[in-house]
């Protein structure tokens, strides 16, 4: 019988006043080790140090595939 692994997430989010803005924190809860993020893919890079989250791509990313995909329909 395989064991299940259990890697645990505490996600927090405060919205400032002036000016609105969003920040996060997340901490890996085995480890008590946390960062401070404003950017969800920065979240995501910080699970992806505890576990295997899959295929994915910054917005970054999918701008630049657009961007290029754009061009390949423009010629």
């Amino acid at each position: 019988m395989s064991e299940t692994a259990v890697t645990s997430f505490i996600v927090r989010f405060t919205q400032e006043q002036d000016p609105a803005t969003w920040r996060g924190l997340i901490r890996h809860v085995q480890t008590s080790e946390e960062t401070h993020f404003t950017r969800i893919e920065d979240a995501l890079q910080f699970m992806a140090k505890f576990v295997e989250i899959g295929d994915w791509h910054t917005e970054s990313d999918h701008e630049a595939s657009a961007i290029g995909q754009s061009s390949i329909v423009n010629r």
